[in-house]
């Protein structure tokens, strides 16, 4: 089986088959209960291949037989109703600049890509936004990385495997995040921004902040209790008072 890749190159998959009754340690299996179910497909929202799990909105590396591999968000993680064993994934592609070039010839451009007047170029650890969503076998997913998609060019500051994207290629055009020209691309960037890295980080954040004040908020229940008076102690405290209001519940209050 082939599947394209961010380049445009079909790679092979490992096309190796495993004999009966021999089990891959490597291979990808679903991972908690299923999501939901359509077309004959079985939908969860993780699956775990080696030591890394990997859920939908995971940034990765996957094979392509080069030295450097494409790079691709997880859309959809599911198994054919009819070989559970098997793992697939829908993915968006990001491209590289060589990729942005290539897919424009593909596309009848007559030169390179365009940006600000001047040929298009990136830096190194630059990927652009696309709409290239297809389905590959789990078999070429390699390892997680991190791509930040950003409203505008970055000055830097990322670590290893981490990627960034502020600028998106579409029909022999590159345009910036900030301003799509389409309202499919702009839907897409939306969805994508939602659950990205700095949104993981956010909702990390959100939930170590919520753990923070219910710690808190236990804490002064406990302290509370601790430091409650006693009945004794409120005696002593009433007692020595000339004099007590008691009220009365009944059909009216009444001061006695």
């Amino acid at each position: 089986e082939k599947s394209e890749g961010a380049s445009g190159e079909e790679s092979e998959g490992s096309g190796e088959q495993e004999s009966e009754g021999e089990e891959d340690e490597e291979a990808a299996v679903a991972v908690g209960r299923p999501s939901h179910r359509a077309d004959g497909k079985v939908f969860y929202r993780q699956m775990k291949k080696g030591e890394e799990t990997y859920e939908v909105g995971q940034d990765c590396y996957l094979e392509n037989g080069a030295d450097v591999p494409y790079v691709a968000r997880l859309q959809e993680i599911f198994v054919y109703s009819f070989a559970s064993s098997e793992v697939y994934f829908n993915a968006r592609w990001y491209y590289r600049e060589g990729d942005v070039h290539e897919y424009a010839k593909m596309a009848g451009a007559s030169g390179k890509v365009k940006y600000e007047g001047g040929t298009l170029t990136a830096a190194p650890s630059e990927l652009f936004f696309s709409l290239h969503f297809d389905e590959n076998h789990s078999d070429c997913v390699l390892r997680p990385c991190a791509v930040h998609l950003l409203d505008e060019r970055p000055d830097g500051g990322f670590g290893p495997h981490e990627f960034f994207a502020w600028r998106a290629y579409e029909k022999k055009a590159v345009y910036p995040l900030e301003a799509l020209p389409t309202k499919k691309l702009r839907d897409a960037y939306a969805t994508e921004a939602k659950r990205g890295p700095a949104a993981k980080a956010a909702a990390a954040r959100e939930a170590s902040e919520k753990e923070r004040r219910k710690r808190e908020e236990t804490e002064a229940r406990e302290t509370a209790r601790e430091t409650a008076l006693s009945a004794d102690e409120l005696r002593a405290l009433v007692m020595p008072r000339r004099h007590a209001e008691v009220w009365i519940e009944t059909r009216a209050f009444n001061r006695v």
